[in-house]
């Protein structure tokens, strides 16, 4: 399977796709290694998994054979509200049918922006890599599952580091997005993390993603058309390396999970932590433009 680029694409030439299946393949033979040292998981851990085989499936097929967006919308539709069914409640005031409404729109959400967010190598491996980092260090049940699934993406850059010998492809972001998102939503749910939390651990993605495609939406554009207008690809635009946006990446995460960790220890308040998430998140803005104006001045 062979990724072919075009006027929307941050690469050139042809690359083979779908190698994310090698780090699903690895994560669950290391996760059924776990299980059968230290013993089965509760329903809800058990039931996002077993799901999670399925949307590989579902990414494998869309790379192989490029699935409509209605059948590939609605097959996640389908996988995550059985998922939701099997969650334990999280907010307990409000209705239940709200509660699974919000839960269902919010990981169909992430699965898809995962998805809109791969598109510079190694990009994508390293979101996930800290987002795990962070589920270990917050997360009881999840934490060392979330490690395992961490080191065994890791693994993947050995292909996929700037400049990308394999993609990972939709089998990898989409699978990557349902299970980070189960993860997340669980963590929520044991109350290991806030919400607050979740938002500013996922910033890097979700508050680019977010930002983009509302401003799309907003302009009479199809959200769900492939385009070049999140801010790591308006930095690939104006000259920025795979490399430099990989490594822009790792810093911002890193900054991101040493505030999370000193939020849990009580060394910082929750307010200081969001103010720090919102002066990375202006810089990156201020530096991406300017980036943009010098690229102008230069033609």
């Amino acid at each position: 399977m062979m990724d072919e680029s075009n006027h929307r694409s941050s690469h050139e030439g042809v690359t083979p796709r779908g190698g994310g299946i090698v780090f699903i393949i690895v994560f669950y033979i290391a996760t059924l290694i776990y299980f059968i040292i230290k013993g089965m998981p509760d329903l809800p851990l058990f039931t996002v998994l077993i799901c999670g085989i399925v949307m590989t499936l579902v990414g494998w097929l869309d790379d192989f054979k490029d699935l409509s967006v209605k059948i590939r919308f609605g097959i996640q539709f389908i996988v995550v509200l059985i998922s939701c069914f099997f969650l334990p409640r999280i907010w307990p005031v409000i209705p239940v049918f709200i509660e699974k409404t919000v839960l269902v729109l919010a990981w169909m959400w992430f699965i898809n922006l995962f998805n809109f967010m791969d598109g510079t190598d190694g990009y994508a491996v390293q979101e996930t890599f800290f987002i795990c980092i962070g589920l270990f260090v917050f997360c009881i049940s999840v934490g060392n599952i979330a490690l395992i699934l961490g080191f065994s993406v890791l693994g993947f850059l050995r292909v996929n580091y700037p400049k990308a010998k394999i993609f990972m492809g939709d089998v990898g972001s989409i699978f990557l997005g349902y299970i980070l998102g189960g993860f997340l939503i669980l963590s929520i749910a044991e109350h290991s993390i806030t919400v607050v939390q979740a938002v500013i651990l996922t910033s890097l993605f979700s508050i680019d993603a977010t930002y983009t495609l509302l401003k799309r939406g907003l302009r009479g554009k199809k959200v769900w058309k492939a385009h070049r207008e999140h801010w790591y690809q308006r930095l690939n635009i104006a000259g920025v390396s795979h490399k430099v946006i990989f490594w822009i990446g790792i810093g911002y995460n890193l900054i991101i999970v040493l505030v999370l960790y000193l939020d849990k220890i009580s060394l910082i308040p929750t307010f200081v932590e969001i103010g720090i998430c919102v002066f990375l998140l202006i810089g990156t803005c201020v530096y991406i433009r300017r980036k943009e104006r010098f690229t102008t001045d230069l033609h």
